[in-house]
């Protein structure tokens, strides 16, 4: 029998009585899991609502044109339920038996890093709030392009590894957190946008694995889904749905109780940080609220990479905490059991918030001056290079009655290629496995590769717009170009087309090879 050292006896306890498991531990999807994603996906496409792609324009007010933003929707629907209010209830007293029913709506701003790219989009939860969120955010944001996203989700495969956090507050719905709120009120200010470390540690620049492999933007895929709902006046008035911040302000400046039961209590007086904390809370009275939902989610076929990059934003996150009220966002690490239900929930944009935890003061509930900072489209000072523009100015002379660019579904181009195999072949450390594969859909865009990469026609890479519109409307010109080529028979080509055009829905991607990270050929 060899001989154990100390260090080793000393080793094997350790591990016996110490978990150590990733802070946020990625499950890898199984062939039930994806069929539980893809119910989701049909449920959520099933609903009403539009998701909105929107690109910013590089120069706008960012927070600030945010919290109009959610100023201008806010929309608890109330309606006065029960007894009716007359002068019969009036003089009886009756009319105060009736109630207050809402039912606003849950819409979602989300972040998507995916294929390399850092996009923003807007969910609102009905088609008819989906035309007010595309006046507003124009309003808001003047020449943002906005249009309808031809996929629900970012590119999802059975084998991928997918990590999941939620967020929550520190400390009661009634103190805010770091906003422009306590900027304007003599608390502490954002030196730069939080999107700026956000966005950049969303973005994937030649990460590697523990045994030396190499992965790129098109191996990870992360996503920071905001969802908020509007709250009525009385969150900051009364109870049960909300607290006075006026007497929650008078407790502060009166000072903190001290002490415990065996020494006894004594009340420190107010400093200026609690003073100012205090000038903080009461300014929320009469604002607008929403209760909110946050979540990170990052999926990759590396088991360590969705780990590292959700424990990053989830950590970025922490940004938002206001020295004097002491408020922040809280995060936490979702188990691999409950992976499958957070994944679904984030699909289907649902809120988390129940009936009884409205009334408690641990919901996540905040004014629209915070919740703007959480919610809102940067600007180019926060210098993420892989962001996604708006590539030129809005301009007047498009009859009102025709077909408009950005009502079109764009998508040609997020979905020219795969992003696990599309690169497989451009040189680099790629993962010996997934060598010599090919994109899924790859024979579907070959025709018209050269059209989207020169789109102005002076060899020059273009950003594949005009590629997509000409596709949207027919691809006359790529079906012309193949003719002259290749002299392809019109029947051929037309049933070419429609089987590509079927194979190449995003819901159903072509198997991966069996080598492939996406079929656990790690």
């Amino acid at each position: 029998m060899a001989d154990l050292g100390s260090g080793d006896v000393r080793e094997k306890l350790v591990g016996l009585f110490t978990d150590k498991t990733a802070a946020y531990p990625a499950r890898e999807l199984t062939g039930e899991d994806y069929e539980a994603y893809q119910t989701a996906i049909s449920e959520f496409q099933a609903d009403d609502g539009p998701l909105l792609n929107v690109r910013p324009p590089r120069e706008n007010d960012h927070i600030n044109a945010g919290i109009d933003l959610l100023e201008t929707i806010h929309q608890p629907n109330a309606e006065r339920v029960g007894v009716p209010s007359n002068l019969l209830t009036q003089l009886v007293g009756l009319d105060r038996l009736a109630g207050i029913q809402t039912n606003p709506e849950t819409h979602a701003h989300e972040i998507w890093y995916e294929d390399s790219k850092v996009q923003f989009f807007y969910r609102p939860q009905s088609d008819i709030s989906g035309d007010q969120f595309r006046r507003q955010i124009r309003n808001s944001y003047k020449n943002a392009d906005v249009s309808e996203s031809a996929k629900p989700f970012p590119d999802l495969y059975e084998g991928d590894y997918v990590a999941a956090a939620t967020l929550d507050l520190k400390r009661p719905f009634y103190y805010p957190i770091k906003s422009e709120l306590t900027t304007n009120h003599g608390g502490e200010e954002f030196e730069r946008d939080p999107y700026a470390d956000i966005t950049s540690d969303m973005v994937v620049e030649e990460d590697t694995t523990s045994d030396g492999h190499r992965v790129t933007g098109d191996e990870c895929t992360v996503m920071i889904q905001t969802l908020f709902e509007a709250a009525r006046d009385v969150w900051s008035k009364q109870r049960p749905w909300g607290k006075d911040v006026d007497t929650v302000a008078h407790q502060v400046k009166e000072g903190r109780l001290k002490g415990n039961m065996v020494k006894g209590y004594r009340m420190q007086d107010s400093g200026s940080k609690d003073k100012t904390a205090a000038k903080i809370i009461e300014k929320q009275r009469g604002m607008k609220g929403y209760y909110a939902t946050v979540r990170v989610v990052g999926f990759s076929p590396y088991k360590e990479i969705a780990e590292r990059r959700v424990r990053t934003i989830a950590t970025d996150m922490e940004k938002y905490y206001n020295s004097f009220t002491e408020q922040g966002l809280e995060p936490s690490r979702v188990p691999p059991k409950d992976i499958v239900d957070v994944l679904s929930s984030t699909v289907k944009r649902e809120h988390s918030i129940g009936v009884t935890d409205r009334y408690s003061g641990d919901k996540f509930l905040q004014p629209v001056a915070a919740l703007g900072g959480l919610a809102h489209l940067p600007n180019a000072d926060i210098n993420t290079p892989a962001v996604d523009w708006a590539k030129q100015e809005s301009g007047a002379g498009v009859p009102a009655d025709s077909t408009q660019f950005e009502e079109i579904k764009h998508g040609d181009e997020e979905d020219d290629s795969r992003r696990a195999w599309k690169t497989a072949n451009e040189g680099g450390n790629r993962p010996e496995h997934m060598s010599g594969t090919t994109p899924p859909g790859t024979d579907s865009r070959d025709n018209n590769g050269e059209q989207e990469n020169d789109v102005d026609g002076d060899g020059a890479d273009g950003d594949g717009d005009e590629a997509s519109d000409d596709q949207a409307f027919g691809g006359d010109n790529a079906i012309e170009e193949n003719q002259g080529e290749g002299e392809v028979d019109d029947e051929d080509s037309v049933s070419e087309a429609d089987d590509t055009s079927e194979d190449d829905d995003w819901m159903q991607p072509e198997t991966p090879p069996k080598d492939s990270p996406r079929r656990g050929g790690r």
